[in-house]
Parts: structure tokens; C-alpha cells; sequence
């Protein structure tokens, strides 16, 4: 049977348990989502009541700077926006939200996902409006998450790539180098990849797994999308941010880990 969430995310409940783990909180995190505010299909507070019907503990919503198809149809030109409406849903619902954008360029760099920051608004000073994946900038624009205290992780290392694989190019060791990124997805939505896995433990960086959910949430009774689990000392936001700097993060996807 289809689990629809979104709708009626109050009549029925479809939560992931975790066993308990002694002087941690097990937190269900994801940390890429989309909404109608860049190329998503829903509206923010949708996330966040499908969260609530999941059970996750927090979500970022994580708009593109440099791709919003639908911009036409809203007012508003302020990037925080989607962050702003589902607000509104999150204290009801008890589900922590964290502002984030996605940087969005061709491969290499790829894409960036930086969470915990200030304002999404000053990252669009660095698009090229000419060449929206323009990633020659890509170390000024890090920069500026870096500056805002972001947590940043590059997202889905194999998309765009002319032959489908994740492969380290010199510009993510120059990133690296920099401390301009810190973590990096090993799972996006249905995908995982080894070599991702073997590349943060190698250079100590923290393993993500998120949905990258564009499409209303739907999902069989029983299943659940692909989150992150972080072991953190206390259920709240610095409690995650604290966690995801230490490296105390858990993949989840499809009820591996």
C-alpha cells in the first residue's frame, strides 16, 4: 500500500526506529531538499509536514541559486523565502529546520549544499548570469558559506559526470585544502557509492545521505527516503552542528546503513 505524506500528515505516521545508543540522540536528518521556490514540486511547508509524517528530526531546505524555473510565478526575488514559509510549521510540528541553500554548478566542481547559514541572499552576487554553472568562482563562492559559518558538503559527486562515476578532480583536494568543504554525500536519494564512503575515511570528512527529494514524498508503507543519522549530545540545532563537525554521522538508505 502507497503512503502519501504531505497531506494529511497528522492522520498516520510512518517513523523509522532506531535503537538507543548511551550519551547519544540518534537524530533522522536530511539535509537536501526542494521546493517550488527552485525546481521542487511542493510548497515548504509540505517538507516539513512530510517530515513530521516520517518522523525525521530536522530538514534543510536547500534551493537552487542558479536554477528556479517556476521564478516567474512568485513575487519575491529573496532566496530565504521557502526557509521563511515553512516556519510557520516547523514549532506545531516539532521538526528542527535549518537554512541552507544549494550552490549549483558544472562538473567540477558539482554541486555544493551549505547549511547553517546566515542569508542565502549574498550567494547570488558570485552567479554568472551568462553561464549559471559557471564554477570558476566556485572557491570565492565556498568562501562566503565559510564566512557565514556554514557546514558545507558537496552533493551527488557522480551527477553530470560524462561517464557516470565519482571521481576527486585537483579542484576538490584544492577545496579541500582550503577547508572550504567538510563533508560529502555518500548516498543521494536511491544512489550510494563506495568509493564516496572509502574517500571520507580516507580524508576525514563527514558521510551524508539525503533524499534530494524534488517530487511530492511518497513512500510504501514501511520505507523510508535516505537521511542522515547523527548522533548528537542534545536535540536541537547546535546539537546536529556539533555532531556533523565531529564526524558522527550514520548512512541511511532503503534500512541499511
Amino acid at each position: 500500500m502507497l503512503f502519501v505524506i504531505g497531506a494529511n500528515a497528522q492522520t498516520k505516521r510512518n517513523i523509522l526506529t532506531l535503537p538507543s545508543v548511551e550519551g547519544y540522540q540518534l537524530l533522522k536528518c536530511d539535509f537536501h531538499i526542494h521546493t517550488v521556490f527552485s525546481d521542487g514540486m511542493v510548497w515548504p511547508t509540505t517538507r516539513v509536514e512530510e517530515a513530521f509524517a516520517e518522523g525525521l528530526d530536522a530538514i534543510a531546505l536547500t534551493e537552487h541559486i542558479e536554477h528556479r524555473p517556476k521564478l516567474d510565478e512568485f513575487v519575491s526575488r529573496d532566496h530565504n523565502r521557502s526557509y521563511e514559509l515553512a516556519k510557520k510549521s516547523v514549532e506545531a510540528l516539532g521538526v528542527i529546520l535549518i537554512k541552507g541553500t544549494e550552490i549549483t554548478r558544472e562538473m567540477p566542481p558539482g554541486h555544493f549544499n551549505a547549511i547553517f547559514i546566515e542569508d542565502a541572499n549574498p550567494f547570488e552576487k558570485f552567479v554568472n548570469e551568462n553561464h549559471t554553472r559557471d564554477g570558476s568562482n566556485i572557491a570565492e563562492t565556498l568562501a562566503e558559506a565559510k564566512r557565514q559559518n556554514a557546514f558545507v558538503f558537496w552533493n551527488h559527486p557522480w551527477f553530470q559526470h560524462e561517464k557516470n562515476i565519482s571521481e576527486w578532480a585537483p579542484i576538490h583536494e584544492k577545496l579541500l585544502k582550503k577547508g572550504l568543504f567538510y563533508g560529502i554525500e555518500v548516498v543521494n536519494g536511491k544512489r550510494y557509492d563506495p568509493v564516496i564512503l572509502q574517500w571520507c575515511l580516507d580524508k576525514n570528512l563527514t558521510v551524508i545521505s539525503n533524499s534530494d527529494i524534488h517530487a511530492p514524498m511518497v513512500l510504501a508503507d514501511g520505507r523510508h527516503r535516505a537521511m542522515t543519522i547523527v548522533f548528537a549530545k542534545e536535540r536541537s540545532q547546535n546539537g546536529i552542528r556539533e555532531a556533523l563537525d565531529a564526524r558522527r554521522t550514520v548512512a541511511y538508505m532503503d534500512d541499511h546503513i
